[in-house]
């Protein structure tokens, strides 16, 4: 009975310190950004009409694909964070959970995925003379010197 009973406190101790160190921390809630990440904030932030067209290119994106796998970034804030990955991975590992084998298909695909996500025609820039209304023109035409 004795053992019966210790082994259950011992179980009990392990499950709660499991239990406890498993839980995240509020603080963790605040992601770390890439440095390149916290420029292109910056941008989005200074400039509600980057921002607004970001937040609108990506759910053009959403709807065209989406497959978190092939299109992780959904939200502002998934974007956010596909960039600050982006700044340090190996260019064959941007888009990790592609279905591609060969290493040029995976590079291929992860590259493109930039584009992809900032090349969304928009109406908020037709007629303005780009070869596409995208956002991946907007920088050189506003003059960011970021």
């Amino acid at each position: 009975m004795k053992k019966r009973m210790l082994w259950i406190v011992l179980s009990l101790i392990v499950l709660t310190t499991t239990h406890i160190s498993c839980k995240r921390d509020d603080s963790s809630n605040n992601p770390t950004y890439g440095e390149q990440t916290l420029k292109l904030i910056q941008i989005v932030e200074d400039n509600p009409n980057i921002k607004s067209m970001l937040i609108k290119s990506i759910e053009q994106a959403k709807i065209i694909n989406p497959d978190k796998n092939t299109n992780p970034a959904q939200t502002l804030e998934e974007y956010y964070q596909f960039v600050t990955w982006a700044e340090t991975c190996m260019p064959w590992s941007i888009l990790p959970k592609t279905p591609y084998s060969s290493l040029y298909d995976k590079i291929d695909q992860s590259l493109d995925y930039f584009y992809f996500i900032n090349d969304q025609p928009l109406t908020e820039l037709e007629d303005m003379g780009f070869y596409n209304n995208s956002l991946q023109y907007t920088a050189d035409a506003l003059n960011f010197n970021h």
